[in-house]
């Protein structure tokens, strides 16, 4: 059986691969599925080196890249109205920019990103980043929103037929409920961390998730997200590794791997 740096080491290979077929000129479904493949890549080798050498440094280095390429990719596709753009319900590189800190990063990625569901996004999909981001920029950066956020939890528990557990930690955010933080989000990481096990123990999984089914980054980024906003959350949580929710140590900039 393959050890979490051979994945990793095949994913460094396939990033390289994908650096050197991406080109600006390429038609946008192209250009989204080289970017998907390599946020894929950064994430092998960052849970890898986190989890496998304890090297905390290289994590964030590669998270910070999937970060960085992903809003590269939101603002060429923002900058011409006639082009495509990116679904919003794509978060790694929020998530990531949560993770790490990085303030301006995070604004800049909650900024760009699509304020309109885009094909194939399912509604609830859509629906959870557009309340994320939106949250993001009136709470943390203290910016005036247009989003009817109350409406968007809403919207999704209409199409659900039903309220399910991520708009029951959303709503808690929303109303700043402190007393029942805590729960909604373990009530709804839990069923994330069997989603993944799941995923991960299908035939059908792919093999690089013989590294990323060791980390939620959607449990890690809104973890993170909580606790900017001024809740605590346990130290210790499945899939959530305590030692990647500290602040990033170090400017790591001139490390990042761009992919155009």
């Amino acid at each position: 059986m393959p050890t979490m740096q051979d994945v990793a080491g095949n994913a460094s290979a396939h990033l390289n691969t994908v650096k050197g077929e991406f080109d600006w000129s390429l038609p946008f479904p192209k250009q989204l599925t080289l970017f998907k493949e390599a946020v894929t890549a950064f994430k092998v080798v960052g849970y890898a080196a986190l989890l496998d050498e304890g090297n905390i440094q290289k994590f964030f280095v590669n998270m910070l890249s999937i970060s960085r390429n992903w809003l590269k990719l939101m603002q060429a596709g923002n900058a011409d109205p006639a082009a495509p753009k990116v679904p919003a319900s794509e978060m790694s590189a929020l998530y990531c920019a949560l993770i790490c800190g990085d303030d301006d990063l995070l604004r800049n990625i909650c900024e760009q990103s699509s304020r309109k569901k885009i094909s194939p996004e399912y509604d609830d999909e859509f629906l959870v980043a557009l309340f994320v981001q939106e949250l993001i920029l009136k709470e943390v950066f203290g910016q005036n929103i247009s989003t009817d956020l109350e409406k968007v939890l809403q919207d999704i528990e209409d199409y659900l037929e039903e309220e399910p557990a991520i708009a029951v930690f959303l709503r808690c955010l929303l109303e700043k409920n402190k007393d029942e933080i805590e729960d909604a989000f373990l009530a709804w990481h839990e069923e994330n961390v069997d989603a993944i096990n799941q995923k991960a123990d299908a035939s059908s999984a792919r093999y690089t998730m013989q590294v990323t089914r060791y980390i939620a980054l959607d449990g890690l980024g809104l973890a993170k997200l909580a606790e900017k906003l001024g809740y605590k959350l346990p130290s210790d949580m499945a899939l959530i590794p305590s030692i990647a929710r500290v602040p990033l140590p170090l400017n790591y900039a001139n490390q990042i791997e761009m992919i155009g």
